[in-house]
């Protein structure tokens, strides 16, 4: 019985490789939504080195998908500013079916004062002085030291500068659309065709056929009694 439970583990676990990978890999180049006030974009994917915190509503794109968070770039369509890379935890995602009408932020911060920019969260690595009058564009916000500092592009630097240098600003949440139920669909209703489709193609409905069969087919050579267990059993009965 050990035996068989086990097989019967290993069947489940492989035929489900092809599902998972093929689900990874639909969903890269596609978006998702930040989904909280408090996700933090990693340039690690070990997830210990927090760059900013990513705005709520406002979108990611997915380049691959882990177990525990997704690697993703931002600011990628924002001719204005560089590109972003790094890993955001997939439980402050919603992953979209389709691109959404707004995804990055588009807010230019205004200085007010000469401030200097700092290339790391320790403050250690000032870069330039940003004259006043200088516009910032806007990636995210971080804590430092209990100030409020924004990670942004400006004069070709990127950067954390004070939110005080800045002019009073105000980036709105998106409105995020909400698909209306379908009047046709219940509980007791099966899904329709479009949808079991769309979970399974042929080739991965092949590779588990497959793998099911040989899996059968081990379990009852293993479990099938050979002819001298079977005389032996006979013996001991008579």
């Amino acid at each position: 019985m050990k035996k068989l439970a086990l097989i019967l583990a290993i069947l489940i676990s492989v035929s489900h490789m092809p599902l998972v990978r093929a689900n990874a890999e639909n969903l890269s180049g596609s978006y998702a939504r930040i989904v909280a006030d408090d996700c933090a974009f990693f340039s690690d994917a070990s997830l210990k080195i927090v760059k900013f915190y990513l705005p709520k509503t406002y979108c990611v794109k997915i380049v691959s998908v882990g177990a525990e968070c997704s690697r993703v770039v931002y600011m990628d369509g924002n001719l204005s500013c560089p590109m972003a890379e790094g890993y955001v935890k997939n439980v402050y995602l919603s992953f979209l079916d389709e691109e959404p009408e707004v995804i990055y932020p588009a807010l230019n911060l205004a200085s007010v004062c000469d401030e200097v920019i700092f290339g790391d969260t320790t403050l250690s690595k000032p870069k330039a002085v940003i004259p006043v009058g200088s516009s910032a564009v806007f990636y995210g916000a971080m804590n430092i030291n209990g100030n409020e500092y924004e990670y942004v592009y400006v004069n070709g630097y990127v950067g954390y500068m004070r939110k005080e240098c800045f002019a009073p600003f105000n980036l709105p949440l998106l409105e995020i659309p909400v698909k209306p139920p379908d009047s046709a669909s219940s509980t007791d209703t099966a899904p329709d065709d479009k949808e079991i489709k769309s979970d399974f193609t042929t080739p991965e409905v092949l590779i588990i056929a497959v793998i099911v069969i040989a899996g059968l087919s081990l379990v009852f050579f293993m479990l099938k009694p050979t002819k001298e267990k079977s005389q032996k059993g006979f013996n001991d009965d008579n």
